[in-house]
């Protein structure tokens, strides 16, 4: 290769780096400018009232009243939809007792769709004279009034435990309760039949006073002493021994199951 076609291969390679300098040099104006005005459009859209928040939409709840959800979120009131942090606000909602779980979603321009499920009560904590809600997961959800909420005479009653120990998270009340709630769960999931109903018609009560394994449960006028663990077997030697006792036309005072070979009945 002569000296000229050097020359003419070093010009070549001059003209192709500019061509591409300038080619990029247009594309990153243009993407440059194009970021810049995203960005202004942004901070217009951040500066117009019109995606400010202006009302809630609450879903139906039965035991919490949506004022009290409304009043946790009236401080967002008038602050951009878009920009606002919804993580505080859900904390505090997860905050009530009733509330087992919320989900919150920005519908735009200007509103917050808040959707509650609450917490079932499965039971009705017997302190002091006073009746309280609690949960499957042993929260406290509330007084009871038997006067105003029907479902309070049919849910069972737990007595042997106090519901400062459950406030605090005590331990033995927690492993009390949850062993208790896990034996009615499963006897009211067992099929009786009509003619051998052991007494459904009240409300149970669960007698937690001696500890989780010596669980009792009061049905009409007789107790079921239960022990620790195998409740569904025990439920079933109750069955047949309940059967038998109204064949003989015997009154039970206490059935004692905690016995894996036996069954203990005293009668009147």
């Amino acid at each position: 290769m002569n000296r000229m076609d050097i020359e003419l291969l070093r010009r070549r390679r001059r003209r192709i780096r500019a061509t591409v300098f300038r080619t990029l040099w247009r594309w990153g104006g243009a993407v440059l400018s194009g970021m810049a005005m995203l960005w202004l459009g942004y901070a217009m859209i951040l500066k117009t009232d019109r995606f400010q928040l202006t009302q809630f939409k609450v879903s139906e709840t039965f035991h919490i009243r949506p004022q009290e959800i409304r009043t946790i979120f009236e401080p967002a009131l008038h602050h951009s939809l878009l920009t606002l942090d919804l993580e505080p606000f859900m904390r505090e909602v997860l905050d009530h007792p009733w509330v087992r779980e919320v989900r919150i979603k920005r519908v735009l321009p200007d509103t917050l769709s808040i959707h509650i499920q609450e917490r079932d009560p499965v039971a009705v904590v017997e302190s002091q004279r006073d009746l309280h809600w609690v949960d499957a997961e042993g929260v406290i959800l509330g007084p009871a009034n038997p006067s105003k909420d029907t479902r309070t005479k049919s849910l069972t009653h737990i007595t042997g435990i106090t519901l400062h120990g459950l406030m605090r998270r005590d331990p033995g009340h927690l492993n009390r309760l949850r062993a208790g709630l896990t034996l009615i769960e499963l006897i009211k999931n067992q099929p009786v039949s009509h003619s051998a109903s052991p007494g459904f018609e009240n409300s149970l009560v669960l007698d937690l006073s001696h500890g989780e394994k010596d669980l009792r449960l009061v049905l009409e006028g007789y107790t079921l002493r239960f022990g620790e663990g195998a409740y569904e077997e025990k439920w079933k030697s109750f069955l047949a021994v309940y059967e038998d006792l109204r064949a003989r036309d015997l009154a039970p005072e206490e059935i004692d199951l905690r016995f894996t070979d036996q069954v203990i009945v005293k009668t009147f």
